[in-house]
């Protein structure tokens, strides 16, 4: 069983109304999954993103959230996310809303094939502006 996993540190976040960049760092080798939640300016939750490793194969999600490398070495992981990678719970907001963001981290790896995992981290909540 994997050990408590760490929150992520958002080193930089960025939305143009059209693609949400998030870039972050974490040092830990029991991380094996990330997305985020997304949320307005007044808090107000948004939705969530495609996770940034797909969980039937270990492999990056075709629509490529992380264009370079899924770090766990404490190195810099950027996460570039747009309207498709985005899935709304929300009856009145979207996309266009977000303006603050959290980032969860999973182990997991230890389920391939399956949405499981045994630890989550959730960082604090960060301005997206």
């Amino acid at each position: 069983m994997a050990a408590m996993i760490p929150r992520g540190n958002i080193t930089g976040a960025d939305f143009d109304d059209t693609t949400l960049t998030v870039t972050y760092q974490v040092n830990n080798s029991d991380v094996a999954n990330a997305w985020l939640w997304l949320y307005d300016t007044n808090d107000t939750y948004i939705g969530w993103t495609n996770s940034a490793v797909s969980w039937d194969a270990g492999q990056t999600v075709d629509n490529n959230i992380i264009p370079g490398t899924f770090n766990i070495d404490g190195t810099d992981t950027t996460m570039v996310i747009e309207v498709t990678d985005f899935n709304d719970q929300s009856a009145t907001l979207d996309f266009a809303d977000v303006a603050k963001v959290i980032l969860l981290l999973t182990d997991g790896s230890q389920y391939t094939g399956d949405f499981a995992f045994d630890y989550r981290s959730i960082s604090p909540l960060t301005d997206a502006l």
